[in-house]
């Protein structure tokens, strides 16, 4: 459940990078002051496109809608599942109607952008950051079974994150869009924190002793769910990245660079 949401915030945070540039190529008279492209003037591109975040972040906690960007904190993600191993030694996951808070303390520590390569290299750290939804869960963690449907509240602390992806440029009217064509995700918590309720159909002993275990086993969870819970939300992000891709040519985003064809 952990890689569950902080996929889920990475990846939308990671669309800021995109929704900025996006301001940037649209020549309109309501375009905010704070958003500006990344021109050589501007130094490294990588310095100047993590500086493009970070002055952003502020202006759009609330949501922007003349860009389209949602409220950041908290972030709304109404369903996402993960389905992991058999019926038999597998678990299955599925979240309703997530709220996602503390993207207001986020950092883009580093952005690495090859033009040649066309990858995107995007490193964030969070100190904490709070989670709530409807969960439904059913199976075995860590060879233990587990059940419930309720509401769910989870906090990581010390979070850092990796996202990185490839694309292409593909000709457009005389212009290029990028195509993402591969990406993937990893992170690491200093400590994960779990409150499920109405665990076993709402039997407290057994839900009192489950969610001490979680507590305490945080990181073997993290090992054993990770990848399959990382790569399903990967995927439902990198659609909504793609997105933003298709409204603006490679071109406007860096308006007097070289990026390749």
């Amino acid at each position: 459940m952990l890689i569950t949401f902080i996929s889920c915030c990475t990846t939308r945070l990671i669309l800021l990078a995109s929704f900025l540039i996006i301001f940037d190529s649209v020549q309109c008279a309501n375009k905010p002051d704070w958003a500006k492209p990344c021109r050589k003037s501007d130094g490294p591109v990588d310095d100047c496109v993590r500086r493009r975040i970070t002055e952003a972040l502020p202006h759009l906690i609330n949501g922007y809608p003349k860009a389209r960007i949602p409220k950041i904190d908290p972030i709304a993600v109404k369903s996402l599942s993960v389905v992991t191993g058999s019926k038999q030694v597998g678990f299955s996951l599925k979240i309703n109607d997530c709220l996602i808070y503390g993207m207001k303390t986020s950092d883009y520590y580093k952005v690495h952008v090859d033009f040649e390569k066309k990858r995107y290299d995007i490193y964030y750290r969070n100190p904490r950051m709070e989670f709530q939804g409807q969960y439904e869960m059913d199976g075995k963690v860590l060879l233990l079974p587990i059940q419930g449907k309720g509401d769910g509240n989870m906090t990581l602390t010390d979070i850092t994150a990796f996202y990185t992806f490839d694309y292409k440029l593909v000709p457009k009217n005389g212009l290029h869009y990028v195509k993402i064509t591969n990406s993937s995700m990893t992170f690491e918590a200093g400590r994960g924190y779990y409150d499920l309720k109405n665990l076993f159909n709402g039997d407290k002993y057994l839900g009192t002793q489950m969610n001490n275990f979680l507590n305490d086993n945080y990181a073997d969870l993290i090992r054993e769910f990770g990848p399959a819970m990382a790569d399903a939300f990967n995927q439902v992000f990198r659609s909504i990245y793609q997105a933003v891709f298709d409204m603006v040519p490679h071109e406007k985003m860096y308006p007097d660079i070289v990026v390749g064809k």
